[in-house]
C-alpha cells in the first residue's frame, strides 16, 4: 500500500501546487464497512443513509479509511485513494477554503483527472460531478 500511497501521491504533486509530504508522514490506510463509513462521515443524520461513500480522511488521526471491497488490484478504486490523498495534503498544508464544497470540488476534480488520464471510466455519477465541479458560490451549499 505504502509504495501505491508514493505513487499517487506523486501524481498529484505534479498536477496541483502542494510541496510533496515526507514518506513518514502520508496517511495510515484503514478499511471500513459501508455503514461504519457512513455513520463516520455522517453520524446520524438521516439525510445521509443512502449516500455511498467510497472513502473519508480522518485529519485528527491522519488515516485514510475505504470501502472494505476496495480492492489494490483494481485500478478504477485508486480514484477514491487520490480523492483522500487531496484531501490530505489540504489538511497536512493548512489550506482555508470558504466552505466544504470548495475542498470537495478540488478533490473531486483530480479524482476525474486522474480517472480521465488513465483511461477509466469515472464510478460518480457524472451529473454530480458536473454540477459540483461548477463554480457555484458557497451559500448555495446550505
Amino acid at each position: 500500500m505504502t509504495d501505491l500511497l508514493i505513487l499517487l501521491m506523486s501524481w498529484i504533486i505534479s498536477s496541483i501546487s502542494y510541496p510533496p509530504p515526507l514518506a513518514s508522514e502520508l496517511p495510515e490506510v484503514q478499511f471500513k464497512t459501508h455503514v461504519e463509513l457512513r455513520i463516520l462521515i455522517c453520524g446520524n443524520d438521516i439525510q445521509c443513509e443512502k449516500r455511498d461513500f467510497g472513502g473519508a480522511y480522518d485529519y485528527k488521526n491522519n488515516v485514510i479509511y475505504l470501502r472494505d471491497n476496495w480492492d489494490i488490484k483494481r485500478k478504477e478504486h485508486h480514484g477514491v485513494l487520490v480523492h483522500e490523498l487531496v484531501h490530505f495534503l489540504q489538511y497536512k498544508n493548512n489550506k482555508k477554503f470558504s466552505c466544504r464544497a470548495e475542498m470537495e470540488r478540488e478533490a473531486y476534480s483530480l479524482e476525474e483527472i486522474w480517472y480521465a488520464k488513465n483511461g477509466i471510466q469515472s464510478p460518480n455519477d457524472p451529473m454530480f460531478i458536473q454540477f459540483f465541479l461548477m463554480p457555484w458560490p458557497c451559500d448555495i451549499w446550505l
